[in-house]
């Protein structure tokens, strides 16, 4: 959290805080799922506070074979994704054989 507002945890409604993606093809045209998968920042689910970082590992939802391209963004569940507000994403390129 590099900014200087709590996070609520996620889960909570409205506002919570979770790490989403968006999946598209591997060039990045075509949107094949805008909310792909959503994470809990923390298990239990508590507030991050200005200066925290949190580490993450998860499991994403199985794909077909191909190649795609997700973009990682925090959400603010049902506020904005934080790319709406001017922060920074993610994206990381996958081939799934």
């Amino acid at each position: 959290n590099t900014g200087r507002s709590l996070w609520l945890p996620s889960g909570t409604i409205p506002g919570g805080v979770s790490l989403g993606s968006h999946l598209s093809s591997a060039d990045g045209g075509e949107m094949l799922r805008y909310d792909y998968h959503w994470q809990d920042l923390t298990a239990p689910a508590r507030p991050v506070s200005p200066g925290e970082s949190v580490d993450l590992s998860f499991f994403l939802p199985p794909l077909d074979r191909g190649a795609y391209r997700i973009e990682f963004d925090c959400v603010a569940d049902r506020v904005c994704w934080f790319k709406q507000v001017g922060g920074k994403t993610v994206t990381v390129d996958l081939e799934v054989a």
